[in-house]
């Protein structure tokens, strides 16, 4: 660093005068004693211009000698480390800014774009889109919500498609029931005919046939979705006296309750009576001793129990199995079928339970050769 030190006497700032308009005496070359001696004197310190050059001046009076001592420094020089250490400071600045850009990208790229994905995702689902599915990607924990997020909207669509199937089934049934009153009106009154005219002819018997049967179809058409137990053992009872006159003494039924009272629980309408036919369809093909059938209803914890046992021929395994699978999946009608085949029936029955007595209800068979049938029903308790 360049400097100058220019010392004069305080009486001679009168006649020497520099351009600035301060006195200079006659430039001494600075010495160490000198310069340990200014360490006492008293400061001050100006600017000037010099040659077209600002210097910092800094100056110092000594009390003993009275001379004055002026320090020139180039104010360019001082500066210099100045402007340096601003400019390291800048780019400092800058190069932090450019790395909080790049890392709130990388932020936004990695997190925040995938989150704004599975929102307009939401958005589509909101509007009615059940299939709008997003590609995982991103960090774990993203790609982890984002697969929660596909499963649960599979789930919710399978789940809305499921209840539509169901509405659907249910409004089919409920259209076939509606179908199937037209015909047992007309028949009900057409036996009330044949019962009067029987009366007349004196049979009796006829007569009472034609009672059971007019009544069997009156509890058919009757009520609503669910009847009392009472009720749908009377549409059994009623069947049952119209098979009597066929099989005669072939055949003994009986009901059996345990725990329960029939006239205060409900149960789905006409679920007992197609079993019964069943066992009287296939329990006696080519049975050497009485078929008996057996009625019986337990209240079980929450549920209703309901089972229709036989001692008929049962059946083996294959046939037992091709059964379930009858019920489980339905049948459609073929040419040259067996029509009395009973899967359809039982079918129909495990169909209703499922739609209109819950989840929990179920229907199974147990058969086996020589020993008979038995058929369970489980419902929930609906007591009243």
């Amino acid at each position: 660093m360049t400097t100058a030190i220019f010392i004069d006497k305080r009486s001679s700032l009168k006649h020497k005068q520099g351009k600035c308009g301060r006195s200079f005496g006659p430039m001494i070359p600075p010495r160490r004693g000198r310069v340990k001696a200014a360490a006492g004197l008293q400061e001050d310190s100006a600017t000037v211009r010099v040659g077209g050059v600002l210097y910092n001046v800094a100056t110092a009076v000594g009390e003993s000698t009275g001379w004055r001592v002026l320090l020139l420094v180039p104010v360019e020089q001082i500066t210099a480390v100045t402007y340096s250490l601003y400019v390291q400071i800048i780019g400092v600045l800058l190069g932090c800014l450019l790395v909080f850009a790049v890392l709130i990208v990388y932020l936004y790229r990695r997190f925040m774009m995938p989150l704004a994905q599975l929102e307009q995702a939401m958005r589509r689902v909101d509007a009615g889109d059940l299939y709008a599915h997003v590609k995982p990607h991103g960090p774990a924990e993203v790609v982890q919500m984002m697969e929660g997020y596909n499963a649960m909207l599979d789930s919710l669509r399978l789940g809305i498609e499921q209840k539509m199937r169901m509405q659907r089934r249910r409004q089919d049934l409920e259209m076939q029931v509606l179908m199937s009153q037209i015909n047992p009106h007309f028949l009900y009154n057409t036996l009330e005919s044949i019962v009067w005219k029987a009366g007349e002819a004196g049979r009796p018997d006829i007569g009472k046939l034609a009672s059971s049967l007019g009544k069997l179809y009156r509890l058919s058409i009757s009520g609503g979705l669910f009847v009392p137990l009472r009720q749908e053992l009377e549409h059994v009872q009623m069947y049952m006296n119209i098979q009597r006159s066929r099989y005669g003494n072939k055949v003994d039924y009986e009901v059996r309750m345990h725990g329960c009272d029939p006239e205060h629980v409900e149960v789905l309408k006409l679920i007992l009576q197609p079993i019964v036919e069943n066992s009287l369809l296939y329990g006696m093909d080519g049975l050497d001793h009485t078929l008996r059938i057996r009625v019986a209803a337990w209240h079980r914890g929450d549920n209703l129990v309901l089972t229709v046992t036989d001692n008929g021929v049962g059946m083996d395994a294959a046939a037992l199995e091709a059964l379930r699978q009858q019920i489980l999946h339905g049948r459609k009608p073929q040419a040259g079928a067996n029509h009395r085949s009973t899967g359809i029936g039982l079918h129909n029955i495990s169909a209703r339970l499922r739609l209109y007595a819950g989840s929990s209800s179920c229907l199974r068979v147990q058969s086996k050769p020589g020993l008979g049938t038995r058929v369970e029903l489980i419902l929930p308790w609906r007591g009243f």
